[in-house]
């Protein structure tokens, strides 16, 4: 009786708790912190729509089909990778019926979905816009200078490109580790 009687306390000695005020501060800086980042999103994405389709205004006047055609769709491609952004990645608010902790593991659990899966709803829609725009340098530059040298800068805008897209997802998948042992850290 007296083993069990100890194993008992010494499994009280390794309780935790969660303040609640704590764990209602880290919900709410993780909200603002999400909130931040959508809106540097939301602001750059708006910047670069007005300078893409001003250049594929110039290009359509100076008669470049095929480079108009690639600022609009990378235009398109900004608009359905912040839709992306605002239905995956905004942050939720908690419904009065739900505890601080639920909702935070909740929220924990949207961003890791949403940053695991990044290629396919922000950086892909970004590609066809840029394939044209490529196309259209591409034409443009090997009728000025000839093929070879149409065909290197175009590879080293694949390769610029191809890397920077790699960061992008490879810090996200970063981020969502991160995330993730936030959460195991919320587990009972």
């Amino acid at each position: 009786m007296t083993d069990l009687r100890n194993r008992w306390a010494a499994q009280e000695q390794d309780a935790r708790f969660t303040d609640p005020e704590q764990l209602t501060m880290r919900s709410k800086s993780f909200r603002r912190t999400i909130r931040r980042r959508n809106l540097i999103e939301y602001t750059v994405a708006a910047g670069l729509v007005i300078l893409f389709g001003s250049r594929g205004i110039d290009a359509w006047s100076d008669g470049q089909a095929l480079r108009a055609l690639g600022y609009a769709a990378a235009c398109i491609g900004i608009a359905v990778a912040m839709l992306g952004l605002a239905r995956r990645g905004s942050a939720g608010s908690a419904g009065p019926e739900e505890s601080t902790l639920s909702h935070l593991r909740g929220e924990l659990t949207r961003q890791v979905r949403a940053l695991r899966s990044i290629a396919v709803w922000y950086l892909l829609p970004l590609v066809p816009g840029l394939i044209l725009i490529f196309a259209a340098d591409y034409q443009l530059q090997a009728t000025l200078e000839g093929d070879q040298s149409a065909l290197w800068s175009l590879a080293w805008k694949l390769v610029f490109f191809l890397v920077v897209f790699g960061g992008i997802w490879w810090v996200n998948q970063k981020t969502a580790d991160h995330l993730e042992g936030e959460l195991s850290g919320l587990e009972p």
